[in-house]
């Protein structure tokens, strides 16, 4: 059964004269090239298939390190459709970021034989070698379409705030190996029906290059186009975040030094002498309602452990601390939430023994030894 079957697709396979692969751009489902297939597929020796590398966002587009995934995934889609169908020509459509895929995947396969080639939307350097594809015969004379929209700021914005990206979307590659293409269009005007069957189904069937009536006519770019593709915008934005990381933490003062929160309650009262537990039993509460405080804040960073000291004896000397994790200052929204704490306890407690509460840098030290002030600490009144 799976012979017959295996045989079956062969020769279905073998029936296809040439294999058209469709390549999206960012931030997309590519719902479009369902409809590209089928106008396409009209031809019945011609086989579409589309090839999508999940939604790509704008954050992973910009920055130059996170490009190669796509890529690998394309290429060793490409290396698949190859071993299917063997005796296929290759063309290749893509729209916007898949224009940068399929260039770096010419760069490094010098088998790869392209028989039609439509980039629109590109974000291909102007400067790119097409020469050296040519060279190479991944591609051939006159095989290559260049869509350009005069109203597409996206290839124009790419060059413009990151790196290896260009306008050959918008302005043309300006070279005699590619034909470009211009059109009165945004980034993604060309899939419509109207348009693939006029421009892009003559040419992938018969080789048909179709001029536009907006090039006979073309008007001068936009200034503000112009202008946003002169301007230095990946190093100004370069220079600010060099300058806000030297003004916080190079020119900017340094903090002010931690202040004790001067309407912190000195004494918390007992019934009897303060055991390890019942000073336990405070620090837990303070821990509890700083952490609340931390997690409303938003400060992940800043999170307090509960310590002994060595000084630890029973029923003489009981001193215990809330210790940050990094030398910070004490909020002042901190003091409410002790009030609190300090209210709470004063209801059921008389005043029988006195416990002195002590402010370091980052530590807050309770204790019921009235002796002396520890070394570091300041006592809050």
């Amino acid at each position: 059964m799976d012979s017959k079957e295996n045989s079956a697709s062969d020769k279905e396979n073998s029936a296809v004269e040439q294999i058209v692969l469709l390549i999206h751009g960012i931030r997309t489902q590519a719902d479009w090239q369902e409809m590209v297939a089928k106008i396409l597929e009209e031809d019945t020796k011609i086989a579409v298939k589309s090839i999508r590398y999940g939604y790509f966002d704008a954050l992973r587009f910009w920055l130059p390190f996170t490009r190669s995934g796509p890529i690998n995934y394309v290429e060793k889609q490409i290396e698949i459709v190859k071993s299917l169908y063997p005796n296929a020509k290759l063309s290749i459509i893509v729209h916007s970021f898949g224009s940068y895929i399929i260039g770096k995947i010419l760069e490094r396969h010098y088998n790869l034989n392209i028989e039609k080639l439509i980039l629109c939307g590109s974000v291909l350097e102007t400067t790119y070698r097409w020469e050296d594809a040519l060279n190479r015969r991944n591609i051939k004379e006159d095989s290559v379409i260049n869509e350009c929209g005069k109203k597409d700021i996206w290839p124009v914005l790419a060059k413009a705030t990151s790196w290896g990206y260009g306008v050959s979307g918008t302005h043309g590659f300006g070279n005699v190996i590619v034909k470009d293409r211009f059109h009165d269009a945004t980034h993604g005007q060309y899939f419509k029906k109207e348009f693939v069957s006029k421009y892009w189904k003559p040419f992938i069937h018969d080789g048909e290059y179709k001029r536009t009536p907006f090039e006979i006519n073309r008007s001068t770019t936009p200034w503000w186009l112009s202008l946003l593709g002169i301007l230095p915008i990946k190093s100004m934005l370069v220079l600010a975040v060099v300058s806000y990381f030297a003004i916080t933490r190079v020119i900017s003062p340094p903090p002010p030094p931690p202040q004790c929160i001067e309407h912190f309650p000195l004494i918390t009262q007992y019934e009897t002498t303060p055991t390890e537990a019942s000073l336990r039993e405070v620090l837990r509460g303070l821990t509890e309602e700083y952490e609340k405080l931390i997690a409303l804040e938003g400060n992940i960073n800043d999170r307090i452990n509960l310590e002994f000291s060595d000084e630890i004896m029973s029923q003489d000397i009981h001193n215990l601390r809330i210790k940050w994790n990094r030398r910070i200052n004490l909020p002042i929204k901190l003091c409410d939430h002790l009030l609190e704490i300090r209210r709470s306890f004063n209801e059921s407690l008389q005043n029988t023994h006195r416990i002195a509460i002590y402010i370091s840098c980052d530590t807050i030290l309770v204790t019921n030894s009235q002796e002396k002030i520890p070394a570091g600490y300041k006592v809050c009144s």
